[in-house]
């Protein structure tokens, strides 16, 4: 019994990572992430480059609330979108476009992120009068970014090695 809880042991330590990555590794995870990301959805990366868009991630919005000190049903709407397991960062991108009389505005925004399954993940949400309000969701099949590819191209090495 001790022989093969040793030998399970010495397999689960050859296969572990360390639970906290260096920066450059955590950095590395989220660029091959929007990378993988942006390949599904193309225009991203051009919404990403205009002047009437915003870039924010779930640190950017909680920054936010910080100065106004109270609830704000808009922003908290947001933030709730935020939750949830995935690989790497959410990521945001609010833009103003066109003014729409059903919405009482022009600005629109785009959650994207990567499911821990590999899935791609796009949510178009739009302001609303209260909160913001999921419009579209799309999923597509990504690819699957593993640790171990990861830990290999930013020179960490696994536990174990």
């Amino acid at each position: 019994m001790i022989k093969k809880f040793f030998v399970l042991l010495l397999v689960f330590q050859a296969t572990c990572f360390p639970v906290t990555a260096n920066s450059a590794c955590y950095d590395l995870l989220n660029k091959k992430v929007q990378e993988d990301i942006q390949t599904s959805y193309p225009f991203l990366k051009n919404l990403m480059k205009k002047d009437n868009a915003w870039n924010y991630d779930y640190e950017d919005l909680i920054k936010m609330g910080l100065p106004i000190g109270k609830k704000d049903s808009h922003l908290d709407s947001m933030i709730s979108l935020f939750s949830g397991t995935n690989i790497g960062e959410k990521r945001l991108i609010i833009t103003s476009g066109k003014y729409s009389e059903k919405w009482g505005n022009s600005f629109t925004g785009y959650i994207f992120y990567k499911e821990i399954n590999g899935l791609n993940v796009l949510i178009k949400i739009k302001r609303g009068p209260e909160k913001w309000e999921v419009v579209e969701k799309s999923k597509v099949r990504g690819r699957y970014i593993t640790l171990r590819e990861i830990y290999k191209n930013c020179g960490q090495r696994e536990i174990g090695n």
